[in-house]
């Protein structure tokens, strides 16, 4: 059991009822930065989420030991040098003589997902963004074509007028600035 554990790419860990880790595999190691004599020395589960999710955790682990709860739940964990990130932690309770005896679960990182979630959102509002301009843009010609069909009109008539107006007038000279 422990030599396979030591080959996958999550924690594997079991808990005592307090809370203290009794097992962690290898990749626990080096994915929070604590060593094998850490744990040995007593590394208790909340010690690794930050405080801000400390208490829905222990929420949970009491629910998951009674047998209430099932499921994966969100933390953001700390590693021994103080950085954080995302996991989902995936638990079920050790039962020796009909009572809880612990946790066993695994927890993944998923700093990976997180990171893939916020480029899709980022590359959605580039998309949203880029839509807005091009209507903008469909807009504007539009807009701009009209215009030029007006101006074509009114070209087109004061070409006539000053083709009706008398020479010399003062009235042709300002036409002829307008169709200029």
């Amino acid at each position: 059991y422990r030599e396979l554990t030591d080959l996958l790419p999550q924690v594997v860990f079991e808990l005592d009822p307090a809370g203290n880790f009794t097992f962690v595999n290898r990749y626990a190691y080096t994915s929070t930065g604590f060593s094998p004599e850490d744990v040995e020395k007593g590394i208790n589960v909340l010690e690794i989420i930050i405080p801000e999710d400390r208490e829905i955790a222990m929420k949970n682990i009491k629910e998951i030991m009674t047998g209430r709860r099932k499921g994966g739940f969100e933390y953001t964990a700390r590693r021994k040098d103080g950085t954080t990130f995302p996991v989902i932690s995936y638990s079920s309770p050790i039962i020796k003589d009909g009572k809880p005896a612990g946790l066993r679960g695994i927890v993944v990182d998923i700093t990976e997902q997180k990171k893939s979630i916020e480029e899709k959102r980022n590359l959605e509002i580039q998309l949203l963004q880029a839509q807005k301009l091009e209507s903008l843009g469909i807009l504007a010609g539009g807009i701009a074509h009209d215009f030029n069909n007006i101006l074509t009109g009114i070209l087109g008539y004061a070409d006539l007028a000053l083709m009706e107006s008398a020479k010399g007038s003062s009235v042709r000279e300002y036409i002829r600035q307008l169709v200029i």
